[in-house]
């Protein structure tokens, strides 16, 4: 199951991936106001263990080290491992970012079995350098975090961007057989479905 918190001055999606049968929970890109999150948390009844990013921008993880300190472990792809120690896009936007290390660097192709939940890995750089998606066929989903989103795309105009690589990374993701009908939760805004991003993202002009 999933629960959605937004957070931050950007309206970031936090994401709560929590199942019944286990008292622990994972959060997807907590990108701020770790008290909010931490609230919708308790009355879930769950305890974050698990912290798995889509990319290293401040947005995404301003809350991280918080969960770090109460013993959640953080999953990010290697290729933005270093954002998570410190980013100058964080100064550049006036961000107080508390700074922390990753516990596990992730690649493309690796698979999570946490929570009763096996969440597959895919690497689809163009946001950043290490923006990944992570699929679960369980739920019937995928997050996306700022490579899709409704009926749109992510910047490539910020340091380690590139247009190309995002073109390819959505090919990928696009390419997917028989998920048509999952749900993507993005890392802003609402969420669509695959189907839907096939017929009707901005991206299709250029694919």
């Amino acid at each position: 199951m999933i629960d959605c918190v937004i957070t931050g001055n950007l309206d970031e999606n936090t994401y709560i991936i929590y199942n019944d049968n286990f008292n622990e929970c994972i959060l997807v890109d907590p990108g701020a106001e770790s008290e909010k999150i931490q609230a919708q948390c308790d009355k879930l009844g769950k305890t974050p263990k698990y912290i798995i990013l889509t990319h290293g921008h401040f947005d995404h993880i301003g809350a991280c080290k918080y969960f770090q300190n109460k013993g959640s472990k953080v999953y990010v792809h290697k290729d933005d491992a270093g954002k998570l120690e410190y980013d100058r896009m964080a100064v550049m936007f006036g961000y107080n970012v508390e700074w922390l290390k990753a516990d596990h660097l992730l690649e493309d192709g690796d698979k999570l079995d946490i929570i009763g939940y096996s969440i597959n890995v895919i690497h689809t750089p163009g946001h950043t350098e290490g923006s990944v998606t992570y699929l679960i066929d369980k739920e019937k989903c995928m997050f996306t975090g700022d490579t899709i989103f409704f009926h749109s795309y992510g910047r490539t105009d910020f340091p380690g961007g590139s247009h190309k690589a995002l073109v390819n990374s959505i090919k990928k993701v696009f390419a997917l057989e028989d998920r048509d009908d999952y749900i993507i939760y993005s890392g802003h805004g609402i969420s669509t479905t695959l189907r839907d991003e096939k017929m009707y993202n901005m991206i299709n002009v250029e694919l």
